[in-house]
This record gives structure tokens, C-alpha cells and sequence, in this order.
């Protein structure tokens, strides 16, 4: 629920109403300074989130958790100051490539920034999966999804209606997220007794320290991999296109990216309990929670491609008529990541396994996949081509993972609703798309003063259509009695009380 408060905010503000009160070269700054910081944030990390992810429930209670936490917060500050030092030297041909060697006052100016949104972010995600390993995800992702999406969007008004400046609209994104850092560090200081050591003694009587830093290693290049393959088309549409075009591919791109919402929130939960089931050799375990928590996912996918593919023209008609270009772009993207939820947990399954650096040649593949597709693609049919090579790489690296658990594990995510829920799917979408009729109209705007009011009058009324066709048959027919008990839940009222099936998993 506060993902998609967050998300909600997101596809409001920065999707429907920025881009017709700030130009398309500010909204692609915006995204290109994402892409990079969350990117380089992971390398910046060195793997340390991740050795805390793995080792979590063997420190828990002892000293040797409080010297970790100490020593990586130094690692990561190292790190940091030495990626300052590259960008320093590397800045103009990095600068030259995104503006391809054309001026560009946003980025020759502001291209800095990204030095201490990187050092923020990387000691956040420390943070956050400090809490998310004592299964208390709620407060950081209010505050990453919730909390600085607002904050932000006042800055944008702020900049649109020109009552700061560009310099202290930079100023203020920065501060936004270090407010960010210092309730999320209280939080975890404050309730989940994060503490510090002397990070030397970390390395006094550690037998296993050749296997945190081997898993360190190869979780720091699978982090950093995915990372740079989530962002590969932002960071290269605008060396073929410009940044402008990265504006408007950047619209469809976070909304079709909404599809994964629900992935984030159950991985993040999910991923303990699936560490903890290996721990136990408890293969079982592991098989069943995918499989059950896969038919969710795919099913939450499904729905929400449903709404994306049924309101697609009317997500343009809000949008100023050279957005129309990348309409294709969202049906690519949600259908990529709408079959990335149908294989549910298989990274978290192979990160938690002895198997884990298989997953490191399998994330380099996707991912060089990808950059081949952008060269090739972006230069023959544009933004398209980019929507393409991110979808196709990342169906074609959750087919790799399926095959190798399969064969190592002999369990797999799929079951029979699977069937069942595709065909309602595509009943759906042809009834909602071709043979519901709008009800925008000439009329309804007159009556209405103003178009966009009629679209969004349009988008619930087939939203509503295509919502009754989708679950109707569902709830009947009990295809996934996981949604049944749900509704259920929420007529009762208990879902708002929370734990609902936790004793189970």
C-alpha cells in the first residue's frame, strides 16, 4: 500500500501534469541523474548490503554485527571518495557522451550532483536492507516512495512556476534525500539497535572471512549489473537521441515499470525467509513459497497490465501531442516486466543459494544482450528499440534462471492457474480495448471545462470494465484462493491489523 501511495504520486505528478509545466530536457536531466545514482551507488557499496544480507542471522546478537556495521560504512566512504576522484577526471567525455558534443546548460552545469546523491544513496541501501533483514520494510519505503516523491514534487512546482532556480532546485534534490538518510539512520539506530565496533575486530577469529568477501565480491557484481541493466536505456537513449528524447521515453518507461511495485514489497519480505529455508537445507520450503508467491505475482501482473494496455490512449491524450511518439514504449515495457513477475522469486532463490555466482554470468549476459539491442535497435526505430532490448533481455534472463534452478533444484514457479489466468487476460483486453466504446466526449468536456477531466472519467469507467471482467471470473471460478482470502480480508477489516499468513510463511 505504500509502494503504490508512492507510485501513485509518481505517475500523477511526474507522468500526467510535469510534462505540460516543465520542458522535456528537464524531465530527462531528472531521470539521467536517477539512473546514474542509483547505478553507481551500487558499486559504491561494494557488496557490503549484501555480505549483511547473507551473514544477518548468524551475527544477529553478537559483536561481530555492530564491527561489520562500522566497517562498512568506512568501506563505503572510501569508496566513495575514490569515485569522486574518477568522475573528477573522467567528467568531460562522460558529459560529451550523454550531450552528444552539443551544449547542454543542465548537464554542464548540474552534472556534479551526482557525487553526493551517489555517497547518499549508497549508505542508505545499507540502511535499508539493515531493516529489511529484521522484516520491517514499511518505514524505508515510506520514506523513499512516499515522503521524498513529495518533497520533490514541491520542488518542481517551485522550479515550473520559476520561484527558485535551477541552482537551488539542485540544491534542494540533494537535501530532499539526505533528510531522507538521517530518519532512516535514526530508525534503524533507534528500534532495530543498530549499533557500531571496532571494525578491526571484525577480522579477529573470523573463519569464514574467504566466504563473505567471495560472496561480497559476486553479489557486488550482480547488484551493479542489474542495477546499470535497469537504467542501460536511460543512460543510452540520450547519446542516440538526446536528452529530450529521454523526457519523453522516460513517461511510459515509470509507468510501465509500476507493474514491478508488488516485486519489490515481496522480495523485500521474502527474502529472509528464503535465506532462513536455506540455511536449513529446507528445499521444500523454498519450492512452495515460489510457487505460491509466483501465481500472486503473475497475477498482480496480469492485472495490472490489463489496466496499462486498456488505458494506453488515454494516458497520451494528457500528455502534449510529441509524447504520442513512445505510445509503443509502454506496452513493451509493462509486457516485459509482466513476464519478469511470472517467474517470481528466482534471483532472491539462486542470491540465497550455494549456487550464487551462477547468477553473475547470467546477469552479464542479460545485460550485454541489452546494450547490443540499444546500438542495433535505438538507431533504427528509435525509442522503440530501447522499450524492445530491455524487455527482450530481461525475459530472455529469467528463462536462464528457470532453466538452471530447474535443473539443479528439480522445482519450478509455474502451476496450473497460469493458464487460466492468461485467457482471461487476453478476454480482457479484447473486450475493454476494442469493444467498450469511450465515453469522452465533445459533450463531456463541455460539461466537464476541461479535457483532462474526461479522460480520467474515461480511465475509471474502463479501468472499472476491464477490473469486473479480470477478477469476476478469478474470485468465481477460485482460480487463486490466495485472492479470495484477500477479499475477504479487506470486507472484514483485518487487513488493516497486518500479518496476514506470516506464522505460514
Amino acid at each position: 500500500m505504500v509502494n503504490y501511495v508512492g507510485v501513485g504520486l509518481g505517475a500523477l505528478f511526474f507522468i500526467a501534469i510535469f510534462p505540460n509545466i516543465i520542458s522535456k530536457e528537464y524531465l530527462g536531466f531528472i531521470q539521467l541523474i536517477l539512473g546514474m545514482t542509483l547505478v553507481f551507488a551500487q558499486l559504491v557499496c561494494l557488496g557490503t548490503a549484501n555480505i549483511l544480507y547473507k551473514y544477518y542471522a548468524q551475527w544477529r546478537g553478537t559483536s561481530k554485527l555492530n564491527e561489520f556495521n562500522s566497517l562498512s560504512l568506512l568501506i563505503i566512504i572510501a569508496a566513495s571518495v575514490v569515485f569522486s576522484f574518477l568522475f573528477i577526471i573522467f567528467k568531460a567525455p562522460i558529459i560529451d557522451f550523454f550531450t552528444r558534443g552539443k551544449d547542454s546548460v543542465l548537464v554542464d552545469n548540474f552534472f556534479w550532483m551526482v557525487l553526493p546523491l551517489v555517497f547518499i544513496q549508497s549508505i542508505s541501501y545499507y540502511f535499508e536492507t539493515y531493516s529489511s533483514m529484521s522484516q520491517r520494510v514499511t518505514v524505508p519505503t515510506f520514506l523513499r516512495e512516499v515522503v521524498n516523491r513529495v518533497l520533490l514534487i514541491v520542488t518542481v512546482f517551485l522550479l515550473a512556476y520559476h520561484l527558485i532556480s535551477d541552482a537551488i532546485f539542485v540544491l534542494i534534490y540533494i537535501l530532499i534525500y539526505l533528510f531522507s538518510l538521517v530518519v532512516l539512520s535514526f530508525y534503524a539506530i533507534r528500534f532495530f539497535k543498530f549499533g557500531f565496533g571496532n571494525p578491526m575486530d571484525f577480522f579477529t577469529h573470523n573463519l569464514l572471512l574467504k566466504n563473505q568477501s567471495s560472496y561480497g565480491r559476486n553479489t557486488l557484481a550482480i547488484s551493479f549489473i542489474s542495477a546499470l541493466h535497469n537504467f542501460i536505456d536511460t543512460l543510452m537513449l540520450p547519446a542516440f537521441l538526446g536528452i529530450g528524447a529521454l523526457g519523453i521515453y522516460a513517461r511510459p518507461l515509470i509507468l510501465g515499470q509500476m507493474i514491478s511495485v508488488p516485486y519489490r514489497s515481496i522480495s523485500s519480505i521474502s527474502s529472509p525467509i528464503i535465506m532462513e529455508a536455506w540455511g536449513r537445507n529446507d528445499i521444500e520450503k523454498v519450492a512452495d513459497l515460489n510457487k505460491k508467491l509466483s501465481v500472486n505475482l503473475f497475477l498482480i501482473g496480469l492485472f495490472l497490465f490489463c489496466l496499462i494496455v486498456v488505458n494506453t490512449d488515454n494516458f497520451f491524450n494528457i500528455l502534449p501531442p510529441e509524447y504520442a511518439i513512445a505510445k509503443s514504449v509502454l506496452v513493451i515495457i509493462a509486457f516485459g516486466r509482466m513476464v519478469d513477475m511470472s517467474f517470481g522469486l528466482n534471483t532472491e532463490i539462486l542470491i540465497s543459494s550455494k549456487y550464487y555466482k551462477n547468477i553473475v554470468y547470467f546477469t552479464l549476459g542479460m545485460l550485454c544482450i541489452a546494450i547490443i539491442l540499444n546500438v542495433v535497435l535505438i538507431p533504427l526505430i528509435g525509442m522503440t528499440g530501447a522499450a524492445i532490448s530491455v524487455a527482450f533481455s530481461l525475459i530472455a534472463f529469467n528463462i536462464m534462471k528457470a532453466i538452471f534452478i530447474y535443473q539443479k533444484f528439480n522445482f519450478h514457479c509455474y502451476s496450473k492457474p497460469y493458464v487460466p489466468l492468461i485467457l482471461i487476460t487476453i478476454i480482457t483486453i479484447f473486450i475493454t480495448y476494442f469493444l467498450v466504446p469511450d465515453i469522452s466526449s465533445p459533450t463531456f468536456n463541455n460539461i466537464l471545462n476541461t479535457p483532462l477531466a474526461s479522460v480520467l472519467l474515461n480511465v475509471i469507467f474502463k479501468s472499472s470494465v476491464a477490473t469486473l471482467l479480470f477478477l469476476g471470473p478469478i474470485l468465481y471460478l477460485k482460480i487463486n484462493p490466495d485472492l479470495n482470502d484477500f477479499v475477504r480480508l479487506i470486507i472484514s477489516g483485518k487487513i488493516f491489523k497486518g500479518g496476514h499468513k506470516m506464522d505460514e510463511l
